[in-house]
Formats: structure tokens, sequence, C-alpha cells
């Protein structure tokens, strides 16, 4: 559909005038076909364009720039992880709630002042000429504190930090477990995802005793201890009898990085495991007519993004590393078409029902940022690729139990893993670091690549 097709076939005379109005044009036709031709002739005017722009918003333009630099597609989510705003659109009409058209309805296709921010698409015809005028993208630096914090701020309240360095207690607890799991002490349930209920205990008691002093013992062994069996059977370093596979039996003996690299890549290419199961607070990845996506192409992300952060002496808010997903184009979809099934809280899919703390917007921490601090925390940090600070307050989202956990914020009761209304998502960070050798995972590109006119924008 052509430039001036789009204008005549979805908007109305008066939509026409109130844009031509918007472009600053005195002596407007009152027919609509010819509003039209002068509301595109005077668009496509390098003149006019420039105008236009020079006259619009800083948040306008900075939207524009962000879909222009994005093949053409605005991304809400991605724009408001960066600047932590959307371009409002201007009140005013008859109503209360009736609103004008504006600058970038002159751009946007599939924009209507009665929809919100999804779908929205630069014309083709504009690309080019826009492509001159376009400020080069704004990047986003995922970067954080050298010192490791003391404490921590979640939400006003001050929370004591810890900081667990798993450089070397990460292979040391793996190496433990395949010990562990060799010499008969502990075995996989009939089920083959975790390990049976006796076999947990022990395995936390023996880390438990590996890690005595230890602070927040019992929940971080409890984590581990589950990351650690689940690791070890998708990546490759146990059979499918549940005993240890020749890689497992190599790695034990010699304790090889390049083992453990070509298990982390198993692992992250790994399908049949859905940390999602893992999340008690996330509901409905059990209903009808849901469908999951594959969870390595969620992995994938998770550790491209990672890869991309400062990996020696940095630690790295996981609220940075959620923004930096959504900014750097790499977000994911947990259920097929957006989504849709999966909720905390009251749902309904019928009326598109959501509490107002877990709405649209608030869903993708809920859904996605859990799904983030699962991996992170009970996979990455259990073999030792990343460091962890975490708030003592963060284990009561972590570990099971039958009564209601402590909630910082409006949120479901969970009985196994994270689960906060917060929207900070801050008892983690990722921490400290030293990329020096393939036992530190994930694997890191040497540098991120450039920022092209494009293509998504990239980080430093």
């Amino acid at each position: 559909m052509s430039l001036i097709e789009y204008f005549s076939q979805t908007h109305n005379s008066d939509e026409l005038k109130e844009l031509l109005d918007v472009m600053g044009v005195r002596g407007k036709p009152t027919r609509k076909d010819e509003r039209a031709e002068l509301l595109v002739r005077t668009l496509t005017s390098r003149r006019e364009l420039q105008d236009l722009l020079d006259r619009m918003r800083d948040i306008e333009r900075k939207a524009l720039a962000a879909a222009f630099h994005n093949d053409g597609i605005f991304d809400p989510h991605a724009f408001l992880a960066q600047y932590r705003a959307l371009p409002d659109r201007p009140s005013g009409g008859r109503w209360s709630y009736s609103t004008k058209l504006y600058t970038l309805d002159l751009f946007f296709r599939g924009m209507t002042r009665w929809r919100s921010w999804q779908h929205y698409a630069i014309h083709p015809e504009l690309m080019p000429l826009l492509e001159p005028l376009m400020p080069p993208p704004d990047r986003f630096v995922l970067n954080g504190p050298v010192e490791t914090p003391t404490a921590m701020d979640v939400e006003g309240d001050i929370f004591p930090a810890i900081a667990v360095e798993t450089e070397k207690r990460g292979p040391h607890d793996l190496l433990l477990f395949l010990a562990l799991l060799n010499q008969g002490e502990v075995k996989y349930s009939s089920s083959m995802k975790q390990l049976t209920k006796k076999s947990q205990e022990v395995l936390e008691a023996k880390l438990a005793a590996s890690d005595g002093d230890a602070t927040d013992s019992e929940f971080l062994n409890y984590v581990n201890a589950t990351g650690l069996a689940l690791f070890a059977y998708t990546a490759g370093l146990v059979d499918r009898n549940g005993n240890l596979s020749e890689e497992g039996k190599a790695y034990l003996a010699t304790e090889s990085p390049e083992i453990l690299f070509d298990a982390f890549l198993e692992w992250s290419e790994e399908g049949w495991f859905d940390e999602i199961t893992l999340i008690d607070g996330i509901r409905g990845a059990g209903s009808k007519g849901v469908r999951l996506t594959h969870p390595s192409a969620r992995r994938e992300r998770i550790i491209e993004a990672r890869s991309w952060a400062p990996t020696t002496g940095v630690w790295i808010d996981t609220y940075d590393l959620y923004r930096a997903i959504q900014i750097w184009h790499m977000d994911f979809d947990v259920e097929e078409g957006g989504i849709d099934h999966l909720h905390v809280g009251s749902y309904s899919r019928r009326g598109r029902y959501a509490e107002p703390w877990a709405d649209y917007t608030n869903a993708w921490y809920f859904i996605k940022g859990l799904y983030i601090n699962a991996v992170v925390w009970a996979f990455l940090a259990s073999i030792g690729a990343v460091d962890i600070l975490y708030v003592h307050d963060a284990a009561d989202y972590f570990r099971p139990s039958p009564t209601p956990v402590r909630k910082s914020g409006p949120s479901a009761t969970s009985t196994a893993w994270p689960l906060s209304a917060s929207r900070r998502w801050a008892p983690i960070s990722l921490g400290r670091r030293a990329a020096t050798s393939r036992r530190n995972l994930p694997k890191r590109r040497s540098s991120p690549p450039a920022p092209r006119a494009s293509s998504p924008c990239c980080p430093v």
C-alpha cells in the first residue's frame, strides 16, 4: 500500500485535516482525496520534514529514531526500558478521555488515537527520506559498581547484601555432585527430572558441609542442589539411566574446562526441560491450548545479553539486565504469540483482565524476569559462571514452603521459586567474573557488533 493509499484508506477527511494541522499547513482543501494528496506532498518534502522534526518533542524524536534504527519497527517495551516513558498523546476534544492526533501519527502505520502501543512501523516510503535526518542510535551501557555493595535498596527498603563468589565454588559443587552420583549416594527420581527427596537432602547436606561458613547456607544449598542435578542431566554429564555418562566420568577424572564448556553448550541447546516449571508463581503453563516456546531459544538470548555485559570486576543489577535484553532487542517469548495464558495473580483470558500490579507492562517482569532469575541463579551461578549478590529476603522467593511467603508488594502466594510484585526485581545482582578461561562461562564475544543504520541498537 502506497503512502497516499494508506492515508486515504485508514483516515477519514476530518482526521486528514487534523494531520495537516499537525504539519502546520494552511489553506487546506475540503475534499478527502485532495487532503490526502497535500498531506503526502508536504510530508515527503525534505524542508517540510526537517521543519517537522525540529518542532517535535524530544521524546517523539527519540521514538522515531528508535523505530528507524530497528528496521522501522517501534518496540514499546525496548523504548520504555531505555527512556522510562512513552511519548504520550496530547489530550483534547469533547470528552475528558479524548485525545488528539500528533506528529507520530504521520510516520507510524497502524497507529490510532484509540490503540495502545503495539505493532507500529514507519511506512517504507518514509524510511529513505528519514535516513539523512536521523541521529545515530542511543547506546545503552550495562555497567555497575566495582566494589561489592554491602547493602541493596529494594523499593526503598535497605537490606544487607550477601555476596557469593562462585568461580571456585561452582565447579567444586558440580564435581561433588558427580562424585556422589557415581558412588550411588544420590540418585534421580523415576521421572528423571530431579533427584529423589532423600537424595536432594543428602546433596544439600554435603554442600552445607563443604561450605559450612557460607551465609544463609541452607537457602543456597537448596537452589544449588536443584540446579546442579538439572544441569548435569540436561548437559549430557548424566545418561538417560541416571548414571554418569562418558563425558561425566571424564570431567570427574580430569576437571577439564573444555569438557565443562561443551557441557554448557549442550545444556543451553537442550530443550527437554523447561525452567518455567520451577516457578510456581507463574500460572497457566499447563492450561489447555498453551504453547510454550523452545527453552533453548530463551536461554540463548539470556546468555547472549550476559556476554555483552562487562565481565571483569563489575556487579550488574538484574533489573538493568532486564532492561538490556529489551533495549538490545534480545527479548524472547515464553509463550508462542506473546503472553496469553501465562499469568500471575487473578487473570481472565475472556475479558483480558489482569490485576493492576500485573498488567501488560508488568507481566514482562513477572514472567520473563522470573524466568531469567531461575536460569541465572539456579544454573549459571551453580556451575560458577556468574557471581551472585542478593539480600536475605530473596530466600523467601526460592525456598519451598506450604505457607505464604513474605511479600515486598502485592503478590501471589508462591510455594517454590521467586515471585514478587516489585518493579525493581533486585533481590539479586550478577557479579564479577574474570573472563580468563573457558571455565568462566558463558563465553563472551570479543565485542558487540557496531550499530547499523538499519539494524537494532546495540550495546557498547
